[in-house]
């Protein structure tokens, strides 16, 4: 499941990608290189949103600006699955995180909730993948 998740976010961002340089009216390997540039996800969906706020065609912007707030939001979550520290407790698989308080560091995961993450990310790259070949009309 979690290749699944992975394999979607990246598709995701190769979408960005084809939105960037439809904003910019670059081709897709130079906005390639302005995406991939950036490490951190976090940089890349501001530089996303602020081209989408500068450049985007009104029936475009909004709706573009709300996938891009929803996706920021599943990446965040995809990064919780895979970025934290996996242990078992009672057969339970259980994600460990040391950034929060100690009394909130362990939490059960299961199967649904990775199930709905990877559908949630499914569904957001459809409306990208919309949007981007209304970008391109």
């Amino acid at each position: 499941m979690l290749g699944y998740i992975v394999s979607t976010c990246a598709s995701i961002e190769k979408v960005c990608c084809e939105i960037v340089a439809g904003l910019l009216g670059v081709a897709d390997a130079k906005a390639e290189a302005i995406i991939y540039s950036l490490q951190a996800n976090r940089a890349r969906f501001e530089i996303m949103t602020a081209l989408a706020k500068k450049f985007a065609p009104n029936h475009i912007q909004g709706p573009l600006l709300v996938e891009l707030k929803a996706v920021q939001k599943l990446f965040n979550k995809r990064n919780d699955l895979i970025h934290n520290l996996w242990i078992t407790r009672h057969g339970e698989p259980h994600l460990h995180n040391i950034k929060h308080a100690p009394a909130q560091r362990e939490r059960v995961v299961n199967y649904k909730e990775m199930t709905m993450l990877l559908s949630d990310l499914e569904n957001s790259q459809n409306r990208l993948v919309s949007i981007s070949i209304a970008l391109r009309e």
